[in-house]
């Protein structure tokens, strides 16, 4: 049977090393649902959605900023924009981060530039962000189908949050130009 849903719904505990190795049912959503994928921690309470942090590579940044305007703007939610760039010495990256901030801008969307610490993974700056920012949602967009060793070894970012999150995701199927 095909059910048309918009978006799935699914709780996460919390894994052990483990469960990080084989996966779990979101993280199996994550990285095949074409569809996109809610993930809740076990002891979320429910709270007005009021705003969103979007972790963004900027590719595909206007359909991808579609994408959750779709359900921010009927709540008007605000949209924290972070871009987080090993190489902030190189002006490439920066200039088009400002040339997106400029563009894309408004009351309710704020952009964050942030500068990698090269000895720390991106999932701890990430997280260090979300523990600081009073967001009542995280949207990420993900990767998906990669090749069995590339799940094992090098999971997604999408995948690494979920396993430990205290805030509820939404996770999209990034599409590749």
């Amino acid at each position: 049977t095909k059910i048309k849903a918009s978006y799935i719904c699914a709780s996460t505990t919390g894994v052990g090393r483990i469960m990080k190795i084989f996966g779990t049912t979101a993280s199996e959503l994550i990285a095949f649902s074409p569809i996109p994928v809610f993930i809740v921690p076990k002891n979320y309470r429910i709270k007005p959605l009021k705003s969103i942090f979007f972790a963004s590579d900027f590719k595909n940044f206007t359909e991808e900023l579609r994408h959750i305007q779709k359900f921010s703007i009927p709540v008007k939610a605000d949209i924290e924009v972070y871009h987080y760039d090993y190489q902030v010495h190189l002006d490439i990256g920066a200039n088009k981060f400002q040339r997106i901030a400029r563009n894309n801008k408004s009351e309710s969307i704020k952009f964050h530039y942030k500068k990698l610490d090269d000895t720390k993974s991106i999932i701890s700056h990430m997280e260090k962000d979300i523990r600081k920012s009073k967001l009542s949602l995280i949207v990420l967009f993900t990767k998906q189908n990669q090749n069995w060793f590339n799940r094992l070894f090098l999971s997604s970012l999408s995948a690494e949050l979920s396993f430990d999150t205290k805030k509820p995701m939404l996770i999209f199927k990034k599409h590749l130009i």
